[in-house]
């Protein structure tokens, strides 16, 4: 659930006598709708997964404290070598750790592959690939200038995912925006 960091000094470069001075504990933080906004997909039907590039352990933590709870499997993507390995691993797990750019680029493709139009949320350079190939893009944060200029149809949100409300139909409320 953390991400602990241990600050020392040495004597040398060659880290010889080296004292511990602390420890420093990192711990994500879940935005407050995040369980709502997961929950809302559930009944529409979405199947929701999770691909990161840091620790599969943390992900999934970082997934469960977020609110999925539910049938949740995770693999660590150093041990997906082929294109099978992929698409055998797109329909039986749920958070993807140690994914690189090119494997997230081969998780949506295999997704597809398997019948699923995939929508891709994404916040950093490394998501591109996969952004590029998805049915639907949105790009997170300032990420709307990389995806602009790669041409991806992207739709930029600034901070948050904002949900329709319940009386609204999908294509008003984006119209309204």
């Amino acid at each position: 659930e953390y991400r602990v960091i241990c600050v020392c000094e040495a004597d040398n470069a060659k880290l010889e006598n080296v004292h511990v001075l602390g420890f420093v504990l990192l711990r994500d933080k879940i935005r407050p709708e995040a369980p709502a906004t997961l929950n809302y997909f559930k009944e529409q039907g979405v199947t929701i997964k999770i691909i990161s590039g840091d620790n599969p352990n943390t992900v999934l933590n970082i997934a469960k404290r977020a609110g999925m709870k539910e049938d949740i499997e995770m693999i660590d993507a150093t041990t997906l070598k082929t294109d099978e390995d992929i698409m055998n691993a797109v329909e039986r797990y749920t958070v993807f750790g140690r994914v690189t750019p090119e494997q997230k680029k081969e998780i949506v493709i295999a997704l597809q592959n398997h019948g699923h139009t995939v929508a891709m949320t994404g916040d950093g350079v490394n998501d591109v690939l996969a952004l590029k190939e998805a049915d639907c893009s949105i790009a997170m944060s300032n990420m709307h200038l990389a995806a602009s200029t790669l041409g991806i149809g992207s739709c930029w949100i600034q901070g948050r995912l904002r949900m329709t409300p319940n009386d609204t139909t999908t294509e008003d409320y984006l119209r309204d925006l």
